[in-house]
């Protein structure tokens, strides 16, 4: 406020010749920038104050060599002042006029304070019922915010309900991991799992948005897979995916609404007698790991949604013959898709292979913390931007 105001007084003082006012004001905003150390004006205020100052200075000396000329001319001035003591009896009375003028305008001030307090103290109390309403609205708003919470805590254990257990995934595939963050309470991303004529099937999935939204959406497409499976007989991952499709379709249709969700995929079937994998991927790709050659193979996707899209095909299902030591990853772009690091930017699938294939030789176990360890320290304390789902399977 005082930066303020001394930077409009200037221009006055400046136009009016005023040197001293000009000098503490010089004085007053070379203090001020040098606190805001903005050291370029505080220079230059600074040494208009010090040029003021030896100016004024100098005026001084000037001023004392004068007085003594006027001395002798005041003695002499002094004799024709008795004349004008009428003058000054005038004077004086007009004067006390003015004085009593002062004393009435004082007296109108304090009205016009008094007044001013009952406003203010009438605003005062108008605020504070405004406040004490605020409050009173803040306190429903944190027992809706709290009751809001633990429908959707409880959604949550709903949602963990549909997922394999840790216990059945290690159980039909011992050398394994899943990592697993959702992004808010509930997900749209989950994990799905089968075990059919010693066929394990796996799939990680990306439902359309996250939080309650995708958690119901993620709701009906796990349930639409378990249809297409156990219901209607399918078992090529493509097929699976096609009916999974048309089902997740029929439901959407029954609104009124245009409902465009659905989801990415990626699932695979692994034969456990002959390590034969079949796969089918809906624009989310496979990773394997070729322990021979210590090489990531990357197999494309159908670039098409399980769920409303344009110029929809039939899914592939991809036949792949594995060897003892390769592992497989399949794996949602939530990972891939997180903003950190140093300079804040998105960690990338190419930085996301390079991280795979760095500790892939690892325990799955090893791979599994490697990878929680690397996501915390890359995302530090930006927001996590998206659901991650990444399953590791080594044959």
């Amino acid at each position: 406020e005082a930066k303020s105001i001394a930077l409009k007084a200037m221009p006055v003082v400046k136009r009016n010749g005023e040197l001293s006012s000009e000098m503490l004001l010089s004085k007053l905003l070379s203090e001020v920038y040098a606190k805001e150390q903005n050291w370029n004006e505080a220079y230059h205020y600074q040494n208009n104050y010090l040029t003021i100052y030896d100016t004024l200075s100098k005026n001084d000396n000037k001023k004392a060599a004068l007085r003594q000329s006027f001395q002798y001319e005041y003695d002499k001035q002094k004799e024709l002042d008795k004349k004008e003591n009428e003058k000054l009896l005038a004077l004086q009375e007009a004067k006390t006029e003015r004085q009593q003028l002062i004393t009435l305008f004082f007296s109108i001030g304090l009205i016009i304070i008094s007044s001013l307090s009952v406003v203010i103290y009438k605003r005062w109390k108008i605020t504070r019922s405004q406040k004490e309403l605020i409050e009173e609205q803040k306190d429903i708003l944190e027992v809706k915010n709290t009751e809001i919470t633990q429908s959707i805590t409880y959604a949550r254990r709903i949602q963990a309900a549909i997922l394999p257990s840790e216990k059945s995934v290690k159980t039909l595939l011992k050398d394994s991991f899943i990592v697993y963050l959702p992004k808010d309470i509930v997900a749209g991303d989950f994990y799905w799992l089968e075990h059919v004529d010693q066929k394990v099937y796996i799939a990680a999935c990306d439902c359309t948005g996250h939080g309650v939204p995708g958690a119901m959406v993620s709701v009906l497409c796990n349930n639409a897979l378990n249809r297409a499976m156990n219901e209607f007989g399918k078992r090529l991952p493509g097929e699976i995916f096609d009916k999974t499709r048309a089902l997740v379709l029929e439901s959407f249709s029954k609104s009124d609404d245009e409902v465009k969700d659905g989801m990415d995929a990626s699932l695979a079937c692994i034969d456990t007698t002959n390590d034969q994998l079949i796969w089918s991927g809906a624009n989310n790709p496979l990773w394997i790991y070729r322990a021979n050659n210590k090489t990531i193979e990357e197999i494309k996707a159908d670039k098409q949604p399980i769920g409303e899209g344009y110029e929809l095909k039939p899914f592939t299902s991809q036949h792949i013959q594995l060897n003892k030591g390769d592992i497989i990853y399949l794996f949602t772009d939530g990972f891939a898709d997180q903003f950190g690091g140093n300079n804040g930017k998105k960690l990338t699938k190419a930085k996301f292979r390079d991280m795979i294939l760095a500790i892939a030789p690892d325990s799955m176990n090893e791979q599994k913390e490697a990878l929680l360890k690397f996501y915390a320290e890359y995302k530090g304390h930006a927001e996590q931007v998206d659901d991650i789902c990444i399953i590791g399977v080594k044959v």
